[in-house]
């Protein structure tokens, strides 16, 4: 059985009824022609047969008695099946063969008669009130031309079957029927031939919309259908290109945004959030999918982020301001506000660029104690020393208040020196950490510890303290042993100034899980509060600054440790509590186990 889809079974319904629209016209119209047809030939049949009449002696003879003619219209109706009329020149009826003339009203305005009495043949078609059926007339006149005695008309009934046409109409609807069924088939395969090339362009439409950038239509052989495949393919490989393109430039962007460590976000000209990459969503601390579609207020609520932002919508004009966002931890943040417009130079939303500035302000804020700690530090030796030489110029100084004043210059000097030079050491190690400049090599942890330990045992000895060395032989690790000895040395000084007498300070070397070593310098002096622990690595930083200086540090230990400890790929920490010691360990890279010979 054919199944036709949709489009296809409305093509072939329109066939159809195109079909039966010109069938039943057809038949109409041969109907109507046959009918006429037989109706002519009927007209012409009753006009000889009326003739004829006229010629029958019982008619013509102008002597003859009205019962006669009845009696011969009677008989010869009932041998021919024609009704025969014959009415008198004054309009009454003389003789019918189917009916009592007496009983039958005047026929001269009947149309046939009228016609026949003014001497031609009336031919009429009516509905009988006698036979009560719908009647074919034709009368002729009979007498003398030009003034009838009367007329014969001859009538037969129009629906009367006619075998021959009869048949003849069968024969007309069996041909009819015939032809009907065959363009019914045939416009079945041209219902699928026209639409089954519409279907597959269809299918390849619904394919296209739904993602499918490879669907394409076959092209049938049809001219025009051939040029609408063709238009469709085209069209559906252009889409598919600037839709290639489109994902890849789009691809490209958002792995550009990505990659950012700025963060980057858009919003639409309602303030709306349109787009926000990675780096803006751990800035601002939110979830990116989340974001977008929620307005600038839900997702910074920061007053002075949101006030750029409406400024920058309002005025179309990029603005910049240092937003400082609070959380766990104060973080400082660029913010760039720039106006988005389209082809038309409409603003349509607002790009705001982030850059996180937490670092440099940080680094700003030390560059700033560090410059007023060390011009601190160093004032204080240069008055002491301006100090002592302005009270020299007086000649009047006795021989010992000269000489005091001479040991002041000298400590205070001596005290600079050691500044000085410690700020140019921090420096140096900075510099070359930052340019990887340090020369390194394979070196034995227990020979730098031993060597640090030997440089400060005479003043340890002073205060009757012992240093003791813990190391394993085989322990090596990657550094420059001269800056690793250093960083213990720095160590081992402040252990040794800041313990009381007769205490001991450790030193020991040890692995500390796979691949990472950690040396460590334990004193049992005063101790520092846990609030000190993460700033004594900071350039100047004192726990008790009145102590530190009566001791003669110069606060830049503990930094000078810290930045060896990060140009050796490694870490510092300080573990401690008042009154039970301090513990400094420096974390590092370790080389792996080897054979030294002793």
């Amino acid at each position: 059985m054919m199944r036709f889809s949709g489009f296809t079974a409305r093509m072939y319904l329109h066939f159809i009824g195109a079909m039966l629209a010109v069938v039943a016209s057809s038949s109409i119209y041969s109907s109507c022609e046959l009918r006429r047809f037989r109706e002519g030939n009927q007209t012409g049949e009753l006009q000889r047969h009326a003739s004829m009449l006229t010629m029958i002696p019982a008619i013509a003879d102008s002597n003859a008695d009205p019962s006669s003619i009845d009696a011969a219209c009677k008989e010869i109706g009932n041998n021919t099946g024609l009704r025969i009329t014959v009415m008198a020149a004054g309009g009454h009826v003389v003789g019918d063969s189917q009916s009592d003339p007496a009983t039958m009203d005047n026929h001269l305005e009947r149309p046939e008669m009228r016609k026949a009495m003014e001497g031609g043949i009336g031919v009429s078609t009516r509905f009988s009130d006698t036979t009560r059926r719908r009647m074919l007339y034709v009368a002729a006149p009979f007498g003398a031309p030009g003034n009838p005695r009367g007329v014969v008309r001859v009538s037969v009934a129009v629906e009367n079957p006619d075998p021959g046409f009869a048949s003849l109409r069968s024969h007309m609807l069996a041909s009819t029927a015939l032809a009907a069924a065959l363009f019914a088939v045939v416009a079945a395969f041209l219902s699928r031939r026209i639409t089954g090339p519409i279907a597959s362009i269809c299918g390849a439409a619904r394919r296209l919309s739904s993602g499918d950038l490879a669907a394409r239509c076959a092209v049938p052989a049809d001219t025009d259908l051939k040029n609408l495949a063709d238009a469709f393919n085209g069209m559906a490989r252009q889409l598919g290109e600037r839709m290639e393109t489109i994902a890849r430039q789009h691809n490209e962007l958002t792995t550009v945004l990505e990659s950012m460590s700025d963060g980057v976000l858009a919003v639409d000209a309602a303030e709306r959030v349109i787009e926000v990459n990675r780096s803006a969503a751990a800035l601002l601390d939110i979830d990116p999918a989340m974001s977008r579609g929620r307005s600038i207020q839900e997702v910074a609520r920061n007053p002075e982020m949101q006030n750029l932002v409406a400024a920058t919508l309002r005025g179309a004009s990029a603005a910049e301001e240092t937003v400082i966002r609070f959380g766990t931890s104060d973080r400082f943040l660029r913010v760039t506000s720039a106006p988005l417009v389209d082809r038309e130079s409409r603003t349509i939303g607002a790009v705001v660029v982030f850059s996180d500035v937490t670092r440099m302000k940080k680094l700003e804020t030390v560059r700033q104690e560090f410059a007023a700690n060390a011009s601190h530090e160093l004032k204080t030796p240069v008055t002491a020393i301006r100090g002592c030489v302005e009270t020299m110029k007086d000649s009047s100084l006795t021989p010992e208040e000269t000489r005091s004043f001479l040991d002041m210059l000298d400590r205070h000097s001596v005290r600079l020196d050691t500044l000085v030079n410690d700020l140019l050491n921090l420096s140096r190690i900075e510099h070359d950490a930052g340019t990887r400049s340090i020369a390194m090599e394979p070196a034995r942890v227990r020979d730098i510890l031993q060597k640090a330990c030997d440089s400060y045992a005479e003043r340890a000895g002073a205060k009757n303290m012992s240093i003791l060395l813990e190391c394993p032989d085989a322990l090596s690790v990657n550094a420059n042993p001269g800056l690793l000895e250093e960083a213990i040395g720095n160590l081992l000084d402040n252990a040794i100034r800041y313990s009381g007498s007769g205490s001991p300070v450790r030193v020991e070397g040890r692995l500390a899980g796979p691949g990472n070593v950690e040396l460590l310098v334990k004193d049992e002096g005063p101790g520092i509060e846990a609030k000190h622990l993460d700033r004594i690595w900071e350039r100047f930083y004192r726990v008790d600054p009145a102590r530190s200086r009566s001791l003669g540090g110069t606060g830049l230990g503990l930094s000078i440790v810290k930045n060896i400890a990060v140009a050796h790929g490694g870490k510092v920490r300080a573990e401690s509590e008042p009154g039970k010691g301090s513990k400094f360990v420096i974390s590092m890279p370790g080389r792996r186990a080897e054979t030294w010979e002793l």
